[in-house]
């Protein structure tokens, strides 16, 4: 009988069968996707699908760590996180089964592995997704999980079934902010501002400190034509994060009006 670390590396080995049939043989294929603040690891915004000589770098001094010593293979971690902030999914992906081989029980690398492919749009998400579950069966993953195939369900712009998603997710922990984040987003890219207005409004209430909800609060208003709304709305995303450019540059142009 199989124990459950090669019952775990078996199924990993299916994973990567399964993705080589469906994509082939290609890599570093990403598309462009809006950037995801995810609640698994955090990946800045600035995502080209594209190596950059600064990756490159990067890239080639993980290298370095993985082939100087064996217990170096944590280097795979940070090589898939490099490659996902630039959105070069393939190459990520293959970086955290390639860490996940060596240890297949850690739990956070699988919900990275699975964000990764819902960010990419791919289907397998939702494979990868009930294999968590399985081998996980705690409530806190599951949350997570529920939360990727909102992710998933988003990017692939099946906004309603997003949307069920992640109001499980916030049944499971009515504090995950993210999950409201990207439930206002999905009514936003439907032009649904009224709705994504009522979400951010219920998230502000929960976390009125919460910069990020009343930026977009800004934009659902700015969308409607209510410039007084949005500007406060955008005030108040600056008082909690000065650093957000587009709110001031937001209010600049909506004060000229």
């Amino acid at each position: 009988m199989l124990n459950r670390q090669s019952v775990i590396k078996t199924i990993l080995i299916a994973i990567t069968a399964t993705v080589t049939a469906c994509n082939g043989n290609e890599t570093g294929k990403s598309p462009t996707n809006k950037p995801v603040n995810d609640s698994v690891v955090y990946i800045d915004d600035n995502r080209t699908g594209e190596w950059s000589e600064a990756l490159k770098t990067e890239i080639a001094g993980y290298n370095a760590k993985i082939a100087a010593a064996d217990e170096n293979f944590h280097y795979w971690i940070k090589k898939a996180n490099a490659f996902r902030s630039a959105g070069i999914y393939d190459s990520a992906i293959a970086s955290y089964r390639t860490y996940l081989n060596a240890q297949p029980q850690d739990e956070q690398q699988w919900l990275n592995l699975a964000n990764t492919y819902a960010e990419a749009g791919d289907s397998t998400t939702l494979k990868v997704a009930e294999i968590i579950n399985k081998l996980f069966p705690d409530k806190s993953i599951r949350t997570d999980v529920n939360y990727i195939k909102g992710i998933y369900y988003s990017q692939t712009k099946q906004y309603a079934k997003a949307r069920e998603w992640m109001d499980s997710t916030i049944v499971n922990n009515y504090n995950y902010y993210d999950a409201y984040m990207e439930k206002a987003y999905s009514f936003y890219d439907e032009k649904l501002y009224d709705d994504a207005l009522k979400v951010l409004t219920q998230l502000t209430k929960i976390n009125f400190k919460h910069a990020d909800a009343w930026y977009w609060k800004g934009k659902c208003y700015e969308a409607l034509h209510l410039p007084k709304e949005a500007i406060e709305s955008y005030n108040e995303s600056l008082k909690f994060n000065p650093q957000i450019i587009e709110a001031q540059e937001a209010i600049e142009r909506l004060s000229k009006k």
